[in-house]
C-alpha cells in the first residue's frame, strides 16, 4: 500500500507532480536556483573506516567466532 501511494505521489521534479500548479513550479524553482548550494561529494571511504563503522561490522565475527568450532 505504501510503495503504490509512494509511486503515484512522488516525482524527481515538481514539473512533473500531476497536483502542483505551474505558479507554485515557479515558485519552488524560483528559490531552488536562489539558495540551494551544490551537493558535495560524500567521503564514503572515510565514513565506513570509522572505528564505530568497522566495530559494528566486524561485532558478528569476533563475538560469534566460538559457533564456528561447534558444528
Amino acid at each position: 500500500m505504501w510503495s503504490v501511494s509512494w509511486y503515484l505521489l512522488v516525482t524527481n521534479n515538481p514539473e512533473e507532480h500531476p497536483s502542483i500548479s505551474s505558479e507554485e513550479v515557479a515558485l519552488i524553482l524560483q528559490g531552488q536556483n536562489a539558495k540551494t548550494p551544490r551537493a558535495q561529494v560524500v567521503p564514503w571511504g572515510l565514513f565506513l573506516s570509522g572505528a564505530g563503522i568497522l566495530g559494528v561490522a566486524l561485532r558478528p565475527f569476533l563475538y560469534d567466532w566460538d559457533l564456528v568450532h561447534i558444528f
